[in-house]
């Protein structure tokens, strides 16, 4: 399994410090049984979800995507404002070109917002054969001391583990799956004219 690359380079302009984080996902097919029924699957990084991407607030942010499967694809990069950088939105036929297979494509954009936001295909629906991760980007100190924990608790001791939280999140990914592949789905939706809505499991973490 290729594990997921990540690179902190700080660089000075001014007086002002950035990081830069780099990330390479690689998409590949291979068959997988999560829930001990064997299909098809679509990987990032050899796994389902794939990898997340830890981020902090203010971060310029740059992801490789190698596609190595059968089918051409975007990721998307669901909930990112994408301010200034729409060709890295990964829409096709709006902001950039299908990835065709055997391709890659570099996405670059600023992690202005924080908090969990998540990444996905968005050609056909084949997200749902796997092909889709976590992104937590973690708040400014400033941000941080603004945000509404202390709604939730006044006690300092128990703000300061809320806090820790923040900065070391325990992420769980909770996905629909289905014993089959997503082009056999919408060969039936297409036949039938109706969404097929059922499903087999519900994996954690991908099992």
């Amino acid at each position: 399994m290729r594990l997921i690359t990540a690179v902190s380079v700080l660089s000075i302009v001014g007086f002002a410090t950035a990081s830069v984080k780099l990330f390479t996902l690689d998409l590949t097919v291979s068959n997988i049984a999560p829930d001990g029924t064997e299909r098809q699957a679509y990987l990032v990084n050899g796994q389902t979800p794939g990898p997340n991407l830890l981020i902090d607030q203010g971060d310029e942010v740059s992801v490789t995507i190698n596609n190595h499967l059968d089918v051409p694809t975007t990721i998307h990069f669901h909930g990112i404002e994408q301010a200034g950088t729409i060709w890295s939105d990964g829409v096709p036929g709006i902001t950039q070109q299908l990835i065709d297979p055997g391709s890659s494509f570099v996405a670059n954009w600023t992690a202005a917002q924080h908090g969990m936001y998540w990444y996905h295909s968005h050609a056909r629906a084949i997200y749902g054969d796997g092909v889709r991760g976590g992104i937590y980007i973690r708040p400014t100190p400033e941000n941080l001391d603004d945000s509404p924990l202390s709604q939730i608790s006044n006690d300092p001791e128990e703000l300061a583990v809320l806090k820790k939280a923040h900065s070391n999140p325990k992420i769980l990914s909770f996905v629909d799956w289905t014993h089959w592949t997503s082009e056999r789905g919408l060969a039936d939706w297409n036949k039938t004219h109706m969404e097929i809505l059922c499903i087999d499991s519900i994996l954690v973490n991908g099992k």
